[in-house]
């Protein structure tokens, strides 16, 4: 962290195969959580030092773009930077001055991608629109009709049309419909329209897969066979093991020998992720959010020394199964012998434990100010454990990922 602490999180942007395309950078300084009085060019200012420097930029997005918010004076000022990671956006109340449109000749002649942020169609953009590689409309501030004329407007400028605060699929094929080809929002994390749709073969094998990792009596030979007749999951358990963050002196060949290392409960857990990341109707983003959730809210159980911590890892995995199953969390949990605890905190965000998994969430969202802070104070979980359990939570996840999903994460695009 630097002398100036912040909370940095990043919201994926997807394509329209639903795979991550890049990433957007938020960021709240801690002594500023309720509304920021910061100005824009220090904020900015301090996304790119932070993300350049102590983070490193390649961890929190994964070598993909950072599309970064950028006032007017950054515009026109940028830091020296590779013109492969920043998409520089233009938020929608900057003047467009002849100043800001010789800015954006200049950077596109450099390479420099640019978009412009939550835009809505006036007058002023036109001078500035035909050096614009992506626009960004928010579907919240747009009626239906207004967003087909604003789409119909932009189809003259030839630029990529981004699609902020999807919240739902149907909300998605919309916008691929109208021409949309990248897609910002949590409709991922909510599950489809379930409505009178029969469980497939696949889900249900998975579910009772998930009930008999998370039977309380089950022993190590139990979890073995359950593994065993799923030769994918032993495999790539197998390769978990035998991966550098284990660091085993020899190459580990048996099912048996894997659960001596990694543990009980790290089998468990490993596999309840691979089971859900098999789910082939299901985007490798899913299983990844799904990760870093995991794996936070277990990181801030431990930082504070909460008991039980390891239940923390399920906690968060267990947020989007309805998702996953495009089914309600409420009949799901009914089918899966969790503890009471656990089952309020899923459903409720109630107790300890929900205070866990709604930090992480509201976090995720970089929805700062929702935090229940007063309730996360007597468990001395401050604002630095949470930001640091998220950017090791992130790396974690991004180095497993490989391990389990078979197709490699993507190299950086050259495409804007």
């Amino acid at each position: 962290m630097t002398s100036q602490q912040v909370l940095l999180a990043r919201q994926p942007i997807y394509d329209r195969g639903l795979e991550i395309a890049a990433y957007e950078l938020l960021y709240r300084p801690i002594d500023q959580l309720v509304a920021g009085t910061i100005s824009g060019d220090q904020a900015t200012s301090e996304v790119i030092i932070n993300a350049f420097t102590e983070l490193g930029l390649g961890i929190v997005t994964d070598g993909k773009r950072a599309f970064i918010n950028f006032t007017e004076g950054w515009f026109q000022n940028p830091p020296p930077f590779n013109n492969n990671l920043i998409v520089m956006e233009i938020l929608e109340d900057t003047e467009v001055t002849d100043s800001l449109v010789s800015s954006a000749i200049k950077l596109k002649e450099q390479g420099y991608a640019i978009a412009l942020d939550d835009f809505v169609y006036e007058e002023r953009w036109e001078k500035l629109l035909p050096y614009i590689d992506i626009v960004k409309v928010d579907l919240q501030k747009h009626t239906q009709k207004e967003l087909i004329q604003t789409t119909k407007k932009l189809s003259a400028y030839h630029c990529e049309l981004l699609a902020e605060k999807v919240e739902t699929y149907e909300e998605l094929l919309y916008c691929k419909g109208l021409g949309f080809t990248l897609f910002q929002g949590f409709f991922l994390s909510k599950p489809q329209n379930i409505k009178g749709k029969v469980i497939p073969t696949s889900k249900l094998v998975v579910m009772q897969l998930l009930q008999e990792l998370q039977d309380p009596d089950a022993k190590i030979s139990d979890i073995e066979s359950w593994i065993a007749k799923d030769p994918s999951l032993t495999y790539k358990i197998l390769r978990i093991v035998n991966s550098p963050a284990y660091r085993v002196r020899n190459k580990i060949e048996s099912l048996q020998q894997a659960i001596t290392i990694l543990g009980l409960t790290q089998i468990q857990q490993w596999a309840s992720i691979i089971a859900l990341s098999q789910l082939a109707d299901k985007p490798n983003a899913l299983v990844l959010t799904s990760m870093v959730r995991a794996k936070m809210c277990e990181l801030i159980a431990l930082r504070v020394q909460l008991n039980n911590a390891e239940s923390y890892f399920i906690l968060g995995l267990f947020s989007t199964l309805d998702a996953f199953m495009d089914r309600s969390l409420d009949e799901i949990l009914t089918s899966l012998p969790l503890s009471k605890d656990l089952n309020d905190a899923l459903l409720k965000h109630s107790g300890i434990y929900g205070a866990i998994l709604h930090s992480v969430i509201c976090h995720e969202q970089a929805l700062w100010g929702d935090i229940r802070w007063p309730q996360l104070e007597p468990l001395k979980v401050t604002p630095k454990i949470i930001e640091e359990a998220y950017l090791h939570s992130v790396e974690w996840a991004q180095k497993s990922f490989s391990e389990i999903i078979d197709t490699p994460t993507a190299s950086p695009s050259n495409k804007y």
